[in-house]
């Protein structure tokens, strides 16, 4: 009698050449968080969370007309649109944005990214304390 073994190995060999080769490959999985991050986004919300002198601190800001916005262009430049202009550069690592210019750097957490939406977080250290914002925005 022959033993089994090597054709249960040959039947498993192509069976996985045959899965595998049979499954198409989804043509936006190509599409990096860069791609998406680049161009204009408008604030929508920003909110904020201060802990300071053993005290919590909260307050919103809305932006119902998109008149401020941050614009992450293709050469990695950003240039912002709020109460202070501001320009830089901008990176990203996996779920991180990393935004310098100016001196300094702030890394911020992608917590949600669409074609449409985007949403920040960043949490910062102070004396006494901490502060934490939530940038919600929209293209």
């Amino acid at each position: 009698m022959k033993n089994p073994i090597p054709w249960a190995l040959a039947c498993c060999a192509t069976m996985f050449v045959l899965l595998t080769s049979s499954c198409s490959k989804n043509d936006s999985s190509n599409i990096s968080t860069g791609d998406i991050v680049a161009g204009e986004w408008k604030f929508q919300q920003v909110d904020y969370h201060y802990y300071y002198d053993g005290r919590f601190y909260d307050t919103t800001s809305q932006f119902p007309d998109g008149g401020k916005y941050i614009q992450f262009k293709s050469d990695s430049s950003v240039y912002t649109n709020t109460d202070s202009l501001y320009t830089g550069k901008w990176a990203h690592n996996r779920d991180k944005l990393i935004l310098t210019g100016g001196g300094y750097s702030s890394v911020f957490q992608i917590r949600a990214l669409t074609e449409s939406e985007l949403v920040l977080y960043i949490k910062d250290d102070v004396i006494d304390g901490y502060s934490e914002s939530v940038w919600h925005l929209k293209r």
